[in-house]
């Protein structure tokens, strides 16, 4: 009885070590085999991208937390251009990676993208030859910050049809590369970074106001209150947020006056895959209009109308809705809890 015990225990084990070591051994064949893949499509999307050449040389420069290559290629000698392997996060479907071909002076020769998993036939088409969106890349220059975004954002770059969020990633992208080949060329400056934030407080401040900023800790999310004072207060900015966003945190610029009644509200991120969420960023929308009428002091009519109560919302995007509703309730609390200590320090926030 113990030899059989012995022998069963004995075969299993083996059996095992075997299969192991055999799957052990097709992983490091079929990861080798993955980073042959890879290096293959990155020396052939290099030819791609740039005039001829016949050396480069490698740089990685960190931008926005990710690694940045730039390869500066040069014929006889002379640098004929750079190819900059760039990235984004925000892709429909997470990560997009691209090289980018510049000539010396920072204009986009051709893009090519060497990795993506968008919607099929939709965000796909990135990597048509020929499509719009590199037409537009050709034809803008990522130096210009302003122009270089989608028309529905205010620029200058087509979309394509139902990706728009394809379509921003595919450009931010292109403007981070830019950005590395500023840095690495020194052929032309880094156009300069926007705070979407910082943009969208600016435009809701009133003017000729002096302003006080207010930092505050309310449910575990950071939120600047931005008092506006001419001889009293005249209206609050609040920058507020949730994580509580279809795909992750939703960042707002509240704007109340001095009663705190919401004003206005621009949204200064937003990572949402869904296109009807991105309705919420419209200067005119549902639910700006609901926050405008209905106070988040309210608490049985602050809810969705689906909910009982009297809040609008997007129609196949109700987990945004919530989100943006919970960033200005945010918002809301801040600003009581801000003319509490006023009022304690300084006789009132109105002071």
């Amino acid at each position: 009885m113990k030899s059989t015990l012995f022998n069963m225990v004995a075969v299993l084990f083996t059996i095992t070590l075997i299969a192991s070591a055999a799957v052990g051994g097709v992983y490091v064949l079929t990861e080798q085999e993955i980073k042959n893949q890879e290096e293959n499509a990155k020396s052939e999307a290099l030819k791609n991208v740039l005039p001829a050449f016949d050396s480069s040389e490698a740089t990685v420069v960190a931008l926005d937390g990710m690694d940045i290559t730039v390869n500066e290629a040069k014929a006889d000698g002379k640098v004929v251009g750079y190819a900059v392997e760039s990235m984004t996060k925000n892709g429909f479907a997470g990560e997009i990676r691209m090289m980018v071909g510049f000539d010396v002076e920072g204009n986009v020769l051709n893009v090519n993208v060497l990795k993506q998993g968008e919607t099929p036939g939709l965000g796909t088409k990135m990597c048509d030859e020929g499509n719009p969106l590199l037409a537009s890349a050709l034809a803008v220059s990522p130096a210009d910050a302003a122009k270089f975004q989608v028309k529905k954002d205010g620029g200058e770059l087509d979309a394509l049809t139902a990706a728009t969020i394809s379509s921003r990633a595919y450009y931010d992208a292109i403007s981070r590369a830019y950005r590395a080949f500023c840095e690495v060329s020194g052929a032309a400056e880094a156009p300069e970074v926007v705070d979407p934030m910082a943009e969208a407080v600016k435009a809701l401040l009133p003017e000729a106001a002096t302003v006080e900023v207010v930092e505050l800790m309310v449910d575990e999310q950071p939120v600047k209150v931005h008092v506006a004072k001419s001889d009293a207060v005249v209206g609050y900015v609040v920058e507020s947020q949730t994580d509580k966003g279809y795909a992750g945190v939703i960042r707002l610029a509240v704007a109340f006056d001095a009663e705190a009644n919401v004003l206005n509200v621009k949204v200064a991120e937003l990572h949402e895959t869904l296109e009807q969420a991105f309705e919420m960023c419209a200067e005119e929308n549902p639910l700006l209009s609901s926050v405008k009428s209905v106070s988040p002091a309210d608490v049985e009519a602050y809810r969705l109308k689906s909910e009982g109560g009297e809040l609008d919302a997007l129609s196949g995007a109700t987990v945004s809705t919530k989100a943006y509703y919970d960033a200005v309730a945010r918002a809301y609390r801040a600003l009581e809890i801000a003319n509490e200590g006023f009022a304690a320090q300084k006789g009132g926030i109105n002071e």
